[in-house]
């Protein structure tokens, strides 16, 4: 599936791709795709998602920016991405299976 930013309002994510790197170590950015952001919103409401400090997620994705190597994403919220590494959630094997 692609995603056509200017259909979804949400261009300015790919404006933002040309500049954003991982906060941590510089690592390419690129958008994360649908159904993993569902999934990861399955696991907000869970209850059952932490980000990169242990501490419960307890707001859901509008979208997420997702690392190049998919070791992790960074939310947005409201239009504002989190590029901060305690903002990170990582990716287990279950949510990278969703990216193939």
């Amino acid at each position: 599936m692609t995603h056509n930013a200017t259909d979804r309002g949400d261009a300015w994510i790919d404006d933002l791709l040309q500049i954003a790197v991982c906060p941590a170590d510089h690592i390419g950015l690129k958008r994360a795709p649908n159904a993993l952001v569902a999934r990861l919103n399955d696991l907000v409401q869970q209850r059952a998602l932490r980000d990169a400090t242990g501490s419960l997620v307890k707001a859901p994705l509008d979208a997420a920016l997702l690392r190049n190597d998919h070791d992790r994403i960074y939310p947005i919220r409201g239009r504002i991405p989190e590029l901060l590494p305690e903002s990170a959630i990582l990716l287990d094997d279950d949510d990278r299976a969703t990216l193939s």
